[in-house]
């Protein structure tokens, strides 16, 4: 079964909302205003994995503003947007699917989720729409590849991941840290001289919620979370490089005491203000993030065993 196709392509990214509808409309074309009122459709429902923040709520109401705007043909479009919890994805999708109802029109999907989902027909090809984007060429082909199945687009991506280290260029200089760490090791060392030079801080921010930052401790202590055995997937963390890896980045509170108890926030770690740790794991990070680091602070990569 598929899901119902309105004139949007259900497409997985919330910013390709306007490049899905109006370039999967009636008339076939991406730009904006191509599409009579007529065709458009009364509403539109757009899934978004995660919580409803308040944050993302007002980020999300701005998007569909600037939708309206760019596209005056879906002004009277009502945009629906639904929070999916990461959790409920699987089982929402499974719903919608088996009943046909409540299904959305456009949808984030996991990087992991997006080529399952194309290969069984769920998505819209949006090959022609993609191609005749504007910016296109602004997108990392790599990544661009995960949504494209036998040489057809069907999601765009939205942003990308990272593995790394943040870190205050200039509490490492007041510090007398020439350059950022490379080991484990000097990861520690050098996040117990920025706690002695700034006191009442935390020399790292490493959140134990925070999975993909404890996988790339596995990783790096040549550990696996999972292998494949026979044709089926095989817990791996009990193996003593797993468990090196997990105990390491425990340690970073427990033993070492470097980070806080708890999780200091998105929004604080957004904002950078205050700034309460002088080094911060990433595990994703929006692509402009990435590009356009604010002064005073550097990415790195994360440092090796």
């Amino acid at each position: 079964m598929r899901l119902r196709k309105t004139p949007a392509a259900i497409a997985a990214s919330v910013a390709a909302a306007a490049l899905a509808i109006a370039g999967c409309s009636s008339s076939g074309s991406s730009s904006a205003g191509s599409t009579s009122s007529s065709a458009a459709p009364a509403q539109l429902t757009v899934w978004r994995m995660g919580s409803s923040t308040p944050a993302q709520v007002t980020w999300m109401n701005s998007v569909v503003s600037q939708f309206h705007k760019q596209y005056p043909a879906y002004a009277k479009t009502n945009v629906k947007v639904v929070f999916i919890p990461w959790t409920n994805r699987t089982q929402d999708w499974t719903n919608a699917l088996s009943s046909g109802k409540n299904a959305p029109d456009i949808t984030e999907l996991g990087n992991t989720d997006t080529p399952t989902q194309a290969s069984l027909g769920m998505l819209a090809n949006i090959t022609t729409d993609v191609n005749a984007w504007s910016n296109k060429s602004n997108v990392v082909t790599g990544m661009l590849t995960n949504d494209t199945q036998n040489g057809s687009i069907y999601a765009v991506p939205w942003f990308g991941g990272v593995r790394g280290i943040w870190y205050r260029t200039d509490q490492f200089k007041a510090a007398g840290i020439a350059s950022p760490p490379t080991t484990w090791a000097q990861l520690v060392t050098d996040a117990k001289k920025l706690m002695a030079k700034y006191p009442g801080t935390y020399g790292l921010g490493a959140p134990t919620y925070d999975s993909p930052a404890q996988a790339s401790f596995i990783w790096g202590a040549g550990g696996q979370i999972a292998v494949q055995q026979n044709g089926k997937w095989v817990g791996e963390l009990t193996s003593p490089q797993s468990e090196a890896g997990i105990k390491f980045y425990v340690d970073l509170y427990l033993a070492n005491h470097l980070s806080p108890a708890k999780y200091i926030g998105q929004t604080e770690l957004a904002t950078w203000a205050p700034p309460r740790a002088a080094q911060t794991r990433t595990s994703r990070s929006a692509s402009s993030t990435c590009t356009s680091t604010a002064p005073g602070r550097q990415a790195h990569s994360r440092p090796t065993r």
